[in-house]
């Protein structure tokens, strides 16, 4: 990977996080979109 690793152990945190508190309340779609951004993030 990448980057800083410092970094991206934040971002990956940060989308994980987003992802269960918002699990209730985000569109599908929106859903999709941030796992294509963790995805990116990490790999």
């Amino acid at each position: 990977p990448c980057g800083d690793p410092q970094l991206v152990r934040f971002g990956a945190h940060l989308v994980l996080v987003l992802r269960y508190l918002l699990a209730d309340d985000m569109k599908d779609a929106f859903k999709e979109k941030l796992v294509i951004v963790g995805n990116f993030i990490l790999y």
